[in-house]
């Protein structure tokens, strides 16, 4: 017997995004699957479409589950998740994104046959929202390269290969990198992949595989892209350290990996804080960051360059102005 694949996806005034995603599942190849649908308090139509798929996942012999919350973010959408599901491997996916056809039945194979990797991603196709466009190919084999710590190391700069669309995890080993209950930080300001990735790829082997398995809507309106006043950037990332730190104290892991991460976490916060400071031209707190990155054995050239433009704006407008003379 096939093992069970449990899906959750967190949802918001989605609606518009449902036929697609849930055409997605009914197209999958692979015949055991649970999907997990928490309507994250919508006043849309979503709940009507998504119970009326709930209907035709049956029929095909899927499981579904559909969970209401009122609107408390996709951290606690997901936690509603995590509460029930059975499945022998998890993936989350947003409602907007969509999988290929094939997609669980390769992430499926590829664990059923590497029974020591905790965490599968595959490559992933960018798709532009407003036309539908494909902008970009993540191939995530170009990662398979990396150790745990330089995964992290990624993820922490922003470049983790590959959204959460494209992961699998195995549940067992996903269960046991949580080390306390399944239940993550419901934070607003930031998403839910720090909590969910991070336990497990500090604990067992990661691997990506060439295919095709998602589809990830890039939004012109996402908060990644819209602007942010000095505070709120600040505020964002207070949240996100904290949340970081909390994942250090909560996780299984040996000391000296436990050690790194929080020094990990100094690094980022601190030169994230120096990115703020720079383009906002504010030098707020600039000492303690400074005094924190040395803490952390991350004050570098490049941390130095960044104190001085602070210190004295007028030397990044001679390297901007050296840099737009070089590209003539």
């Amino acid at each position: 017997m096939a093992k069970l694949v449990s899906i959750i996806t967190p949802c918001y005034n989605g609606a518009k995004y449902l036929d697609r995603y849930f055409q997605s599942l009914l197209a999958q190849t692979y015949p055991s699957i649970e999907v997990i649908f928490v309507n994250d308090g919508s006043n849309d139509s979503t709940e009507e479409k998504a119970l009326s798929y709930g209907e035709e996942l049956k029929a095909k012999g899927y499981g579904f589950i559909y969970i209401y919350q009122e609107n408390a973010g996709q951290s606690a959408a997901i936690n509603q998740g995590l509460k029930v599901f059975k499945g022998d491997y998890l993936n989350w996916t947003d409602a907007d994104d969509y999988l290929s056809g094939d997609s669980v039945e390769k992430r499926v194979g590829f664990l059923e046959e590497n029974p020591d990797v905790g965490l599968v991603i595959g490559s992933t196709v960018l798709v532009d929202e407003a036309d539908g466009r494909e902008m970009a190919f993540l191939d995530a084999v170009k990662s398979n390269r990396l150790q745990p710590r330089e995964i992290i190391e990624d993820y922490l700069q922003g470049v983790f290969v590959n959204p959460c669309c494209s992961a699998m995890v195995r549940t067992s080993m996903f269960r046991d990198s949580m080390k306390n209950e399944m239940h993550i930080e419901e934070p607003r300001e930031i998403g839910q992949n720090y909590q969910l990735f991070i336990p497990i790829i500090l604990n067992y082997p990661v691997n990506y595989i060439p295919d095709v398995t998602a589809y990830c809507v890039v939004h012109g309106d996402s908060h990644s892209h819209s602007r942010k006043s000095f505070e709120q950037k600040l505020h964002i990332q207070d949240v996100a350290t904290e949340t970081l730190k909390s994942i250090a104290g909560r996780i299984k892991a040996d000391e000296a990996d436990r050690k790194w991460f929080i020094r990990k976490i100094e690094e980022y916060d601190g030169k994230n804080r120096l990115e703020i400071l720079q383009h906002h031209k504010r030098s707020d707190g600039l000492r303690e960051i400074i005094s924190g990155l040395k803490d952390a054995g991350a004050y570098d050239s490049a941390s130095r360059k960044m104190v001085l433009k602070i210190r004295y704006p007028f030397l990044k407008k001679i390297g901007d102005r050296l840099w737009r003379l070089r590209r003539r």
